[in-house]
């Protein structure tokens, strides 16, 4: 999802923005709910953990406003929901509060009943499906089906069924949302390319008044070497329920693992995000979190979030990061203070050069490397994407994939022109 900065915060309807205040109130707020929901699920009786005089002062202090409108913005609604005590230190906000998460639970429960019948739907053509994030990641982490509120759908198969798979959505009524995406579903050389190239396709329909949304994916992520491959996911698979349908996803620490590279792929820019890595982190065994310390966005995603949360007791220390904690935490404050909107319909570089040569800087700059190393395949697909991009191979009048050839007349044209207007220009 593509952001862009907000001059100078996220406003809403109600007249509500987000400032660094605010935003750091609800931090001090959402550490605080993490503690007192770890010391009830370490010790039921005892007391739980309560707010301290300098949160009590930022919270009656700062508009009610600001801060609706900061949860709204960090997607936190059910969090703050889910904990009475939230009503006694912020009341004003309280009949705000519970509307809103009427409506991510009433969003939650839909996006439950689409995940069964995509599911049914798949098994009945029996294609092998993962489903991420979403409601299984709320039934692994939480046991109820509204703690994450709403979102799309989000499935995980295997690379060679995508053409399948969309003809199963396809058939149930979705549709490819960009011209551009069609070649994804093509089954030519071509085709195959495009999925080489990206790892998700997003597709949507009409139900009624609302509009449901899926993201297919064959990989996890752009990168080829973070990540593991369906098969090796499919291959340790867990399973939840919905209702009585049994949904497969990700095991506990793949889940996890996919949390830290989601987070720091969107640049840990939604706290919701960091709360998915933080009730991870304690139900993941100690030594496979300790395994998965070797990936560098693992450990910056658990930096964060401990800088947001504190991690669990159970999570082993943060190993050395490639990059300073403090510029990545820093980064991270920069991003939760942007504004979310839907990503672009024009390619990423709308010229090659400075698109190549930004590639190249951003692949030599070892600060880019604290996420995650593309290896040689990934730095390859990412190349390819600038030099051959996905809307190069679509022809937008008929939605045919074909050779890049027009593309590249009409980008050389523009060039040639840019060229004589600044010579003619400079006379």
């Amino acid at each position: 999802m593509d952001v862009v900065c907000s001059p100078p915060a996220l406003s809403y309807p109600d007249g509500g923005q987000q400032t660094p205040a605010a935003l750091q109130a609800i931090k001090q707020l959402v550490r605080l709910l993490m503690a007192r929901e770890d010391a009830s699920r370490l010790q039921p009786l005892a007391p739980l953990p309560r707010a301290g005089p300098a949160l009590l002062a930022s919270l009656g202090e700062l508009p009610a406003v600001d801060l609706l409108a900061t949860i709204r913005r960090q997607r936190l609604e059910c969090l703050l929901h889910a904990d009475p005590y939230v009503a006694e230190l912020l009341p004003a906000l309280w009949p705000s509060l519970q509307r809103l998460a009427r409506r991510e639970t009433m969003a939650a429960l839909a996006l439950a009943s689409l995940t069964r019948e995509i599911s049914s739907l798949l098994q009945q053509a029996q294609i092998p499906l993962l489903v991420i994030k979403g409601v299984p990641l709320a039934l692994q982490t939480t046991s109820s089906i509204a703690s994450r509120g709403r979102g799309d759908l989000d499935l995980f198969v295997d690379p060679s069924d995508v053409v399948r798979t969309v003809a199963v959505l396809q058939a149930a009524g979705f549709q490819t949302i960009r011209t551009c995406d069609l070649g994804f579903t093509d089954a030519s050389l071509l085709g195959r390319y495009c999925r080489w190239l990206h790892y998700e396709l997003p597709l949507s329909r009409q139900k009624g008044v609302a509009v449901q949304s899926i993201d297919l994916h064959w990989r996890l992520d752009l990168s080829y070497k973070a990540l593991p491959t369906f098969r090796r996911c499919h291959a340790q698979r867990r399973s939840v329920l919905i209702g009585v349908t049994s949904i497969c996803t990700l095991d506990l620490p793949y889940a996890f693992q996919h949390a830290c590279a989601h987070a720091a792929k969107d640049n840990w820019m939604c706290l919701r995000n960091l709360v998915d890595i933080h009730r991870l982190a304690r139900i993941v065994d100690h030594d496979l979190l300790i395994a998965l310390q070797s990936y560098s966005y693992v450990r910056s995603s658990c930096l964060v979030t401990h800088e947001l949360t504190g991690l669990p007791l159970q999570m082993p220390p943060v190993r050395q990061l490639p990059a300073p904690a403090k510029s990545i935490i820093q980064k991270a404050g920069i991003y939760q203070l942007l504004v979310w909107r839907q990503a672009p319909t024009q390619p990423p570089y709308r010229s090659l050069v400075p698109g190549l040569l930004r590639q190249f800087k951003s692949l030599m700059d070892l600060k880019d490397f604290n996420r995650s190393s593309p290896g040689l395949m990934g730095f390859l697909a990412e190349l390819m994407r600038i030099v051959v991009p996905l809307n190069s191979l679509v022809n937008p009048a008929t939605g045919r994939l074909t050779l890049p050839v027009g593309f590249y007349i009409t980008r050389f044209k523009r060039y040639f022109h840019r060229i004589i207007l600044q010579v003619t220009t400079a006379k």
